[in-house]
């Protein structure tokens, strides 16, 4: 009875920290503690140096481990699942004599989400000050969500989106035709005077391109800019 208590202690002591397979004594702790710091290091320097390590576990050669064991080394040999990899690690105990263990760490990368700083409407370019980036795991990244700045930076929205929207490529494109017909905003400059009247797209027009315009107030057909999906701009 109290083999099968100190062996369910044991086991409820394991569920606690960040491995499992062989966790008894102080010692142990320490050694799979150096480790999982070990392969986080070894990661970083070869996958990215935003990996995170989220766990170890020993899946061949727990029987061997021992008190007062130190590390000596940890050899990645391959991968065991989707963000899972392989360690061959070796351990010496007290007189010098060398052990192998095969350990499974499970990682993720921590990478660049991009999120809208404010509601945005179709057709607004993206800029710097309407953007913010937060580190998020890769595993939790949503689906097609851009990971580079340059994935939406400057492009044109295709939709509305809202405040703290993560930003997805799809989302946005280079080149956004409006159709003819649509109702637009007309905003004169000229001579320190800026007039804003309503206006009708004769022709399609692409954002950031020449627009044709029915200007409702002059009854007649004037030239501007298409700045967004509502909006020319005309100068005088």
């Amino acid at each position: 009875m109290r083999t099968a208590l100190i062996s369910l202690l044991w086991s409820m002591i394991a569920a606690t920290v960040p491995f499992q397979g062989f966790c008894e004594t102080g010692e142990d702790v320490k050694l799979f503690s150096e480790v999982r710091t070990m392969i986080q290091n070894d990661l970083s320097r070869s996958l990215s140096p935003d990996v995170e390590v989220n766990g170890i576990r020993v899946v061949r050669g727990a029987d061997s481990v021992k008190s007062n064991m130190t590390l000596v080394s940890a050899r990645m040999s391959g991968y065991s699942g989707r963000n899972k990899v392989n360690y061959d690690v070796k351990v010496k105990d007290g007189a010098g004599i060398g052990y192998g263990i095969i350990v499974e760490a499970s990682y993720d990368l921590m990478v660049d989400v991009f999120v809208s700083a404010r509601a945005l409407t179709k057709g607004s370019y993206l800029t710097p000050d309407g953007i913010f980036s937060l580190k998020q795991r890769l595993s939790k990244v949503p689906y097609g969500a851009a990971l580079q700045r340059s994935d939406i930076e400057g492009k044109i929205l295709k939709v509305n989106v809202g405040q703290g929207v993560v930003l997805k490529t799809d989302h946005v494109t280079s080149l956004l035709t409006i159709k003819k017909g649509q109702r637009v905003d007309v905003v004169v400059e000229g001579n320190n005077i800026t007039l804003t009247t309503k206006g009708v797209l004769r022709k399609d027009a692409a954002i950031g391109g020449n627009a044709v315009i029915y200007c409702e107030s002059h009854k007649k057909e004037i030239n501007g800019m298409l700045v967004d999906a509502g909006t020319v701009r005309v100068k005088i």
